[in-house]
């Protein structure tokens, strides 16, 4: 970053933010939403727990980025299964637009905004 960059995004005082932190239950998983603009005007940022089976279809963000921090199970894309535990970390790119988690794993996922 150039210095005139980091001098734009430094808040001096610091500002402490003012989260807007929800969650969400779909089935037997949680998703939470932990930051999402106007926070981040770039990237909103969520946790998925998952305790059985999650069912998502992509939004019209361009990719989902996902790092599995507990637990372990399955992600499938396109009737192809891919085992996943902590320390998996994928991407969920533009033409994949519905996708399956299976298992007891909980992860961050991000996308650009």
């Amino acid at each position: 970053m150039h210095l005139q960059q980091s001098i734009d995004v430094t808040d001096v005082p610091f500002k402490e933010p003012v989260l807007n932190i929800k969650s969400e239950k779909i089935g037997s998983a949680t998703i939470t939403t932990l930051v999402e603009p106007p926070i981040s005007p770039y990237f909103s940022v969520y946790k998925w727990d998952v305790a059985g089976e999650l069912s998502l279809t992509r939004d019209q963000r361009p990719y989902v980025l996902a790092s599995v921090i507990a637990g372990a199970g399955t992600l499938t894309v396109d009737k192809q299964n891919y085992a996943i535990k902590k320390g998996t970390n994928f991407i969920l790119p533009h033409d994949v637009t519905d996708w399956k988690l299976v298992g007891k794993l909980s992860l961050v996922v991000s996308n650009p905004e």
